[in-house]
């Protein structure tokens, strides 16, 4: 009895889990090149290997704007926003 009810649990959980859909947007990074362990390669096919390189896919493009005093810089796409800096270190 407990070995089903545990079995239960984790089968619960996992599908819990599995129907979990992201709640805010994910922005592209703009990657271009695809590799292998070592070198850029030209993009592989599905099913091959290296397949799947964030190359390989397009997102959400980014967006940003500065505000009016120019102390802030806001993605339009995530919604958070960070100060400006000139500081180079």
């Amino acid at each position: 009895m407990k070995k089903t009810l545990m079995a239960l649990a984790v089968l619960t959980i996992a599908q819990g889990a599995a129907a979990q859909t992201t709640a805010f947007p994910v922005v592209d990074t703009g990657q271009t090149t695809c590799y292998d362990a070592t070198v850029a390669i030209p993009c592989p096919a599905t099913g091959q290997s290296f397949s799947g390189q964030d190359a390989q896919f397009d997102g959400t493009q980014p967006s940003y704007s500065k505000s009016s005093d120019g102390l802030t810089v806001k993605d339009n796409v995530t919604g958070l926003t960070w100060q400006q800096s000139h500081y180079t270190g």
